[in-house]
């Protein structure tokens, strides 16, 4: 029987192509012939790729930036200045303050908070992604204490010790833990590590192992994330 719920942040909980289009809309549309969707799809691709030497403290958040949209739009045969990668990359963050949870998330996290512990693993930076949580209102739904970011802590997803941390605080089993996120390698890889259910919120569309798939189960979007748990925690959604 699940007990606690602990979802990841970004791309998660809400959409970094919230604050990608914000950037996008202001910088490069009508530059380039090429989708919006299309080069996000690849900007996460390489975010993903490259986050870890701005976590390991080799690269600075501006050079991950750079890095991240000058290859975007070089695969596309398209270039771009550093300048202008600068830029992007300054009101990339600048609106990641006005990141927003969709209605259906809402509605879920309520249809949760009086059936389970809800809680927050998250890798990053303490100061940006304590920002983010409080900018998203996470407070209506979950405990300060059940928050859990790796700017904090000395390890980091996939390392399973993160994971431990939340369990053992609550006096849970790992059966009885849910961890819902968006990335394959550190979000199920590590829950999975640990003895937990997992959900892998798949937004992107990327291929599912065939073999020893660490995903409990699958889903495209916060509609079918919220489906669900409804079957899985037996809440009548209407």
């Amino acid at each position: 029987m699940i007990k606690a719920v602990f979802f990841d942040v970004d791309d998660t909980l809400y959409s970094q192509q919230q604050a990608f289009n914000g950037a996008y809309k202001e910088l490069l549309e009508g530059k380039y012939e090429i989708s919006r969707d299309v080069l996000y799809k690849r900007f996460k691709y390489y975010s993903d790729d490259i986050y870890h030497y701005y976590m390991d403290g080799e690269w600075t958040l501006d050079e991950v930036g750079i890095y991240r949209i000058v290859h975007t739009l070089g695969d596309y045969g398209l270039s771009c200045t550093e300048e202008l990668a600068l830029e992007f990359q300054h009101r990339y963050v600048y609106y990641q303050q006005y990141i927003y949870l969709s209605e259906t998330t809402k509605n879920m996290l309520d249809a949760l908070k009086d059936r389970v512990t809800l809680g927050i693993i998250t890798n990053g930076n303490s100061k940006r992604q304590h920002g983010k949580i409080q900018t998203l209102g996470m407070e209506r739904w979950m405990d300060e204490k059940n928050i859990f970011v790796s700017g904090d802590l000395e390890f980091a997803k996939p390392d399973t010790r993160i994971f431990l941390l939340p369990q053992n605080t609550l006096g849970l089993k790992a059966e009885e833990m849910l961890y819902i996120g968006d990335s394959y390698e550190h979000d199920m890889q590590g829950a999975k590590a640990a003895g937990w259910n997992t959900i892998w919120m798949n937004r992107r569309g990327h291929d599912i192992p065939e073999e020893d798939c660490c995903a409990d189960r699958v889903v495209p979007n916060e509609e079918a994330l919220f489906q669900q748990l409804c079957q899985m925690l037996k809440i009548n959604s209407r």
